[in-house]
């Protein structure tokens, strides 16, 4: 099957769910894996999935993943990953370049990291949820609380361009909305 496999999307099906092999098998997997390019979200998606990879294969997992994922796949997995202060440091040049193509990556850097994110992070991501819509700017509320500056801009936002179907979207409750708004 590894010597089948023309990508990488199969052998990290497989090494999500490895229950057949051997170790031998699974550890030559994840080498398999740890050496093709461009596969850190395939490293992302295996770590959560899986409890079979040692201690080294985590760690040579999570560095593949930090390195070569991309920001939408890590933001996703942000609780398994267990990204330090550090970390989040490190990928912040990446994550700015993230939110320019996607607002709703921003929103869940936000969520996930909050004011773990550098400060000019923190900026580049409400500047890019502002430029967007508003029920990201609504959606980003909930989790900016740390920051008035940032607040005041995406409450003008919401204020200023929230239509209906924003809230709907939203799918906050009226206490929810309430805390969000305050």
């Amino acid at each position: 099957f590894m010597t089948l496999a023309d990508t990488v999307e199969p052998l990290s099906q497989v090494a999500q769910h490895p229950y057949f092999l051997r170790d031998e098998q699974f550890d030559e997997l994840i080498q398999r894996i740890l050496i093709a390019p461009d596969c850190g979200d395939e490293a992302v998606a295996i770590l959560p999935k899986s409890n079979r990879p040692t201690a080294a294969h985590r760690s040579a997992l999570r560095t593949k993943a930090l390195t070569e994922a991309s920001i939408g796949k890590i933001v996703a997995q942000a609780g398994p990953l267990h990204i330090s202060d550090a970390e989040i440091v490190a990928l912040a040049p990446r994550m700015q370049a993230a939110f320019v193509d996607d607002a709703g990556v921003a929103v869940r850097a936000l969520e996930a990291f909050g004011a773990r994110l550098p400060a000019q992070t923190q900026r580049a991501a409400v500047d890019r949820i502002v430029k967007a819509k508003a029920s990201y700017a609504l959606a980003a509320l909930a989790h900016v609380n740390f920051s008035d500056d940032l607040r005041r801009a995406l409450m003008t936002k919401v204020l200023s361009d929230g239509v209906y179907e924003d809230f709907s979207v939203a799918r906050l409750t009226k206490e929810k909305l309430q805390a969000v708004l305050v």
